[in-house]
């Protein structure tokens, strides 16, 4: 757990830097280095689904999977928190694309699940 913690403050110091105005190529080699410590910790989970601010780390079926979300995307998720329980239908929404999806709930769900 203390890799997924610490690859999370990472994620967070490259959003706030980000903001702060550091060099693109800083933010992105910190959020390289989080997502990669990220999936070291999810070794051994077959599947999970997160997110810092625009990225989403995705494991279906042991298979790991990191997308830049579109700020639609960002907000299609965050209206649809069931999406975090199973990361098959959050992939499946994400690669068909978000023409004629309903939202289907409330805003109250953790932003990460991995099984």
């Amino acid at each position: 757990m203390h890799d997924w913690y610490s690859s999370t403050a990472l994620l967070k110091a490259g959003a706030q830097a980000r903001w702060h105005g550091e060099p693109q190529s800083q933010i992105t080699k910190a959020q390289g280095e989080a997502i990669a410590a990220l999936l070291t910790s999810l070794q051994e989970t077959q599947n999970a689904s997160l997110t810092f601010s625009n990225i989403l780390v995705l494991k279906v079926d042991g298979v790991p999977l990191v997308r830049e979300l579109t700020p639609e995307q960002v907000e299609h998720m965050q209206k649809n928190p069931q999406l975090y329980t199973d990361p098959q239908p959050a992939l499946g929404v994400l690669d068909v694309g978000l023409t004629g999806v309903q939202e289907i709930g409330p805003d109250d769900n953790p932003r990460a699940v991995a099984t």
